[in-house]
């Protein structure tokens, strides 16, 4: 079985994208965990195809490095990966300020052998006028218009799962460059075109100790307090 992790970033955020613990001990991962195969993303400028930070893969993106343009950098990282990889079996897509475990992650993954797109599942029956992305984008005309979200059931974008079948769907879709900010409810809204609704898994939690009990596959560490949970693994 072939897993791909996608850690989704921006060069801003490079210093801390190297402070997660998966990054920091990715040599000792590599070796603990040889079907799972770690990049990360970033946009433009593109300076090479392919740049190792802390021997890291990074894959420069055709796109903005910046928030207005996350549905496209996600689309633009994951066909990458697709045409670096086409035999995966799963590819993990996740934030930057997100610690993942692997040992939760392969354990969601067996008791769900179904999974075609599995996350913390929100659904907004009637859309939703969101501000989220208020102060965040580059272009101040976005940080004070909320944009007005169609119904949707979607994985939130933190972490999420895909299945070879959902990667491939996504591969075969247009790059969304038009598409504002949430990339998330557009991933979503384009798998249940094609059939596939989102399985509810614990796939984050802002609560360390649930975490570090394996309880949630990952953990948004916004301070990235310092820890050696992988030691014990």
């Amino acid at each position: 079985m072939k897993i791909i992790i996608l850690y989704n970033s921006c060069n801003k955020n490079t210093n801390r994208f190297l402070k997660l613990e998966s990054v920091r001990k990715i040599n000792k991962l590599k070796e603990e965990y040889s079907n799972i195969i770690f990049y990360r993303t970033v946009g433009k400028p593109n300076i090479d195809d392919i740049i190792i930070y802390n021997e890291y893969p990074t894959l420069h993106l055709d796109c903005e490095d910046n928030y207005e343009n996350l549905p496209a950098k996600v689309f633009l990282g994951i066909k990458t990966i697709y045409n670096l990889h086409p035999d995966l079996d799963y590819l993990v897509k996740v934030d930057d300020d997100i610690e993942i475990n692997l040992d939760t992650l392969l354990r969601n993954i067996k008791e769900y052998p179904n999974i075609d797109y599995g996350g913390f599942v929100i659904h907004a029956p009637y859309g939703r006028n969101e501000t989220h992305h208020f102060g965040k984008c580059r272009d101040n005309k976005y940080n004070s218009i909320p944009i007005q979200l169609p119904p949707f059931t979607i994985s939130i974008g933190g972490l999420y799962i895909l299945s070879s079948k959902s990667v491939k769907i996504i591969n075969d879709s247009e790059v969304p460059y038009d598409k504002v900010v949430y990339e998330d409810v557009y991933i979503g809204i384009l798998l249940e075109q094609n059939g596939i609704r989102p399985i509810h898994i614990l796939a984050t939690t802002e609560n360390k100790d649930e975490y570090l009990n394996k309880n949630y596959i990952g953990w948004n560490n916004n301070n990235h307090q310092p820890y050696e949970l992988f030691e014990t693994y």
